[in-house]
């Protein structure tokens, strides 16, 4: 389970965070400048990362967990092969499964913890002699 727990890891955080700051830009574009810097801009924006996070990588955390009930390898033997063997039984669906349980568990959790991160951020920075940065 390295490989997918690796690639949901890595590209998963990307997904995560490229979502943040692009929905906090189109909030600003489209919505009104200056959403983006509000509380209720912050949830939005955390709240839909979570989403498109979850979205991209979910097959990869379905590929891993099965990989890890069978660990002693009597029916999946790779990562290439758990996908193919997944989707064989039951397409694209079975490697979504489950997949509306992550995200009421990620959608509201993401909600929180972007922005308590970077509230956080900006409330210490002042501390630690570094300069304001809005982003």
């Amino acid at each position: 389970g390295f490989i997918p727990h690796l690639v949901q890891g890595s590209i998963g955080r990307g997904f995560y965070m490229s979502g943040y700051e692009f929905i906090k830009d189109a909030e600003d574009v489209y919505l009104w400048p200056g959403l983006s810097e509000t509380p209720a801009g912050k949830v939005v924006a955390a709240s839909g990362a979570g989403l498109t996070g979850w979205i991209f990588t979910y097959p990869f955390d379905v590929v891993r967990s099965n990989l890890i009930a069978d660990w002693q390898r009597e029916k999946y033997m790779t990562t290439p092969g758990a996908f193919h063997q997944l989707a064989r039984e039951g397409g694209i669906r079975r490697l979504y499964a489950g997949l509306m349980w992550t995200l009421m568990r990620a959608v509201p959790v993401a909600a929180v913890t972007l922005p308590t991160y970077e509230f956080t951020r900006q409330a210490i920075l002042p501390y630690l002699g570094a300069p304001e940065t809005k982003k």
